[in-house]
């Protein structure tokens, strides 16, 4: 049952707090503390917080140590492409803890759940270092270094950090997914929707279209820049352009991928073209790698023996990068058609009548659901000057939700 104010009568009582979720009422107050940076309030929202922050400083602290071992002499001059594992883990574990915080900060169910998949392809990750630590001791590749006691000892720390990386990484998973799970299952974040953009189905379909699209602009991020660290940790210093190009492109990668939000949220048409024929180049980009990483020298390819011992973690992010690449350009498309359907309006009246429910005051505020209250509406005057009507929903577009005490 929506309780929308486009969808009560006048004077209608509202259900008690027990039937809707006290969101709005801890937001507003963790707000009016913090200022405009948001902070979670709700339970689960800052278990998940606190489990993505723990998460990052556990394992980026064992990846650290890990990276220090990676610089004794000689101790892993068989194993080099153990410093991706290290350089990727770093960017993962801030990723997911900003992931995190801005789908609370957005209330944005999508992309709670994409930060769950972003979680089990880190525990995917954490397994093939696993494996990858498990090779070169199982073959004494320690009695290759000048030092081998050092060395061996090197290998065998190393491999019991690995281990307790894949434990806590998938600990975290399951926290991350059970507090996604309870979060949606309260709806701390399922109700933005419904107060904010009214009772419209049409509208309401274009603004989920809108955030499935955002949602997997910010996952191709979390495979497309992964792929890139790992690429330019491992091209050598004789591939010097190449490995100038790796890293030039990840925060291109990132600016695109502002820029395709930005553009959806907006409805800038030519931007989310030019974020379309980016996804294209970078689909082939990725295509063309694959085939660098796996093609045999016979075939004209000088360069196979670099990716040795990463294949299967740039395989792994690599074909999920082209998947993810195809549905999002499939899903810009459908977003791009869907422009000036009327979301644009709705989301400005919508932010108007939060920026003015911030500055109300005295007996004309917004309704917080609570038991014994009655619904009212009444046009939102500032300064003497009345709203605008909107072309979308006009016969609410100048009204808020009153409470009547």
């Amino acid at each position: 049952m929506p309780f929308l104010p486009s969808c009560l009568d006048l004077h209608t009582p509202l259900p008690s707090d027990q039937a809707l979720p006290r969101t709005m009422d801890a937001e507003k107050g963790y707000r009016k503390a913090m200022g405009r940076f948001y902070v979670p309030a709700e339970r689960w929202s800052v278990v998940l917080i606190l489990t993505c922050l723990i998460e990052a400083i556990v394992v980026i602290g064992l990846e650290s140590y890990l990276l220090k071992n990676l610089t004794i002499p000689d101790a892993y001059a068989s194993s080099t492409m153990l410093s991706t594992y290290v350089g990727l883990f770093i960017f993962a574990d801030i990723f997911k803890l900003f992931m995190a915080w801005d789908a609370l900060r957005l209330k944005n169910v999508l992309q709670a759940v994409g930060l769950v998949f972003c979680s089990v392809a880190l525990t995917v990750y954490a397994v093939l270092q696993w494996k990858q630590l498990a090779w070169p001791i199982a073959n004494n590749a320690w009695e290759q270094s000048a030092d081998i006691g050092a060395a061996r000892t090197v290998f065998d720390t190393s491999y019991r950090i690995s281990v307790s990386v894949v434990v806590i990484i998938s600990t975290g998973t399951l926290l991350i997914a059970i507090s996604t799970y309870k979060i949606f299952h309260d709806s701390e974040l399922a109700w933005r929707l419904a107060r904010e953009l009214g009772a419209s189905p049409r509208i309401r379909r274009v603004y989920q279209l809108t955030q499935i699209y955002s949602t997997l602009l910010k996952i191709n991020l979390f495979f497309v820049a992964g792929f890139l660290i790992q690429l330019a940790i491992i091209v050598p210093l004789a591939h010097h352009p190449e490995k100038i190009m790796t890293w030039i492109a990840i925060p291109v990668t990132v600016v695109t991928v502002v820029l395709g939000i930005c553009a959806v949220r907006w409805e800038v048409v030519f931007i989310m073209l030019a974020v379309e024929v980016l996804q294209l180049g970078a689909l082939g980009y990725f295509c063309y790698k694959l085939w660098r990483i796996w093609a045999p020298e016979s075939a004209g390819n000088d360069d196979h023996k670099i990716y040795d011992g990463v294949k299967k973690s740039l395989t792994v992010f690599a074909v999920t990068g082209c998947i993810l690449l195809l549905i999002t350009f499939g899903m810009g498309i459908v977003c791009m058609r869907n422009f000036r359907e009327g979301l644009l309006q709705a989301m400005d009246r919508a932010r108007e009548i939060r920026r003015l429910s911030r500055a109300s005051s005295g007996s004309q505020r917004l309704s917080t659901f609570g038991p014994g209250r009655t619904y009212s509406l009444a046009p939102i005057e500032e300064e003497g000057r009345h709203l605008a009507p909107s072309p979308v929903d006009s016969t609410y577009s100048n009204r808020i939700p009153v409470v009547i005490e």
